[in-house]
């Protein structure tokens, strides 16, 4: 269920970014990339790349500080997980259980590889 909740809040965070102030910015470096279009960016209709979607995504995620943190880290999680795992499941028509597998499984390694 927790695993639920942090892949909503992240969409709900990369959706809170829409009015971010370097979104364009960071918008046309993503484009720039290049790269055939596979996935889609949280709050935008239009299909970027790979790289340019977990691009994107990871800043929507982070952009208005409202992501989760990992405690005994101090860091965030999200960010570095959610977005390729989107991109990925897209790509490869994953079903949504394969998807939240897949986010659960990169949230676990990211916190096995944290310093404690």
């Amino acid at each position: 269920m927790r695993a639920k909740e942090i892949l909503l809040d992240s969409i709900a965070c990369a959706l809170a970014a829409e009015g971010c102030e370097e979104l364009p910015q960071i918008q046309a470096f993503a484009v720039a990339l290049g790269g055939a279009p596979q996935a889609t960016v949280i709050g935008d209709i239009a299909r970027h790349s790979l790289a340019s979607a977990v691009l994107l995504n990871g800043y929507r995620i982070t952009a208005v500080t409202v992501c989760d943190v990992y405690t005994v880290a101090h860091c965030h999680v999200t960010p570095e997980v959610v977005p390729p795992a989107l991109a990925l499941a897209e790509r490869q028509s994953s079903s949504g259980a394969r998807t939240l597998l897949s986010v659960i499984a990169g949230l676990a390694s990211e916190v096995l590889a944290s310093p404690r």
